[in-house]
């Protein structure tokens, strides 16, 4: 595993700016006039944007991503926390599959690269649990646009080899050390991906991390993972 550099902690008295942001969709299976709501925040001394997502596609809504979206912004790294369902979907109920998963996601990328408080800062990934396969689908999707992806959990339906073999990001997986997925199952994704990547226990975790500090655990190795990548991008683009 790359060494991870030592993230900026943020001090409890500098306020995360927050917003709610609509992000426009771009044909991926809703009205031209729908758009995604989604919490944007923008710690101080940012060093790149993380979007975390689930296998239910409600992020801003859902404790465990919000939790680790404030442990990776007290590391300095920028959230979104999207729910990549419109609101008229909710309303009917509507399931989020992975293909429609996996275009929002793309959508929401995009729409952080044109965003003007995020300028020039490297984009990053998450996925938790079942959210790990639209991340991995996306980042194969983006290529070179995207920095970094870490994925926890969530090694049921992973892409074909064909799809990982071209993802471009530099990837960690995470899984919970107390109940680890087959050897077999860790050699085959890592076998398959092509970027610079790593698999990595949490020590003492199951699969959902809800074992007591479980999670900061896995936030701080996500963080120290992301901002290995992104500070290099940031030092290049610097004048």
């Amino acid at each position: 595993m790359a060494h991870a550099r030592t993230a900026p902690r943020i001090s409890p008295d500098e306020a995360h700016r927050r917003q709610e942001v609509r992000i426009p969709l771009a044909g991926s299976g809703a009205a031209p006039e729908s758009a995604l709501l989604a919490d944007l925040t923008l710690p101080a001394g940012r060093h790149a944007i993380t979007l975390v997502v689930d296998g239910r596609g409600l992020s801003r809504h859902a404790a465990q991503d919000r939790a680790l979206a404030h442990l990776l912004q007290a590391q300095g790294l920028g959230t979104l926390l999207a729910d990549f369902l419109t609101p008229e979907e909710q309303a009917s109920q509507r399931a989020a599959d992975l293909p429609r998963l996996t275009g929002r996601l793309v959508d929401a990328v995009q729409w952080v690269e044109a965003h003007p408080a995020c300028a020039g800062l490297p984009v990053a990934l998450c996925g938790l649990e079942a959210g790990s396969a639209p991340a991995l689908l996306a980042a194969a999707k983006l290529g070179s646009r995207l920095s970094a992806l870490a994925c926890i959990g969530g090694w049921q339906g992973l892409p074909q080899p064909s799809v990982l073999s071209t993802v471009r990001a530099s990837t960690l997986l995470l899984v919970g050390g107390r109940e680890p997925p087959p050897v077999a199952d860790q050699e085959a994704v890592y076998a398959a991906l092509r970027c610079e990547r790593s698999v990595a226990l949490v020590p003492g975790a199951g699969r959902q991390l809800q074992e007591p500090g479980a999670l900061a655990h896995a936030a701080e190795m996500v963080a120290g993972w992301l901002l290995a990548h992104a500070l290099p991008e940031l030092e290049e683009t610097a004048p």
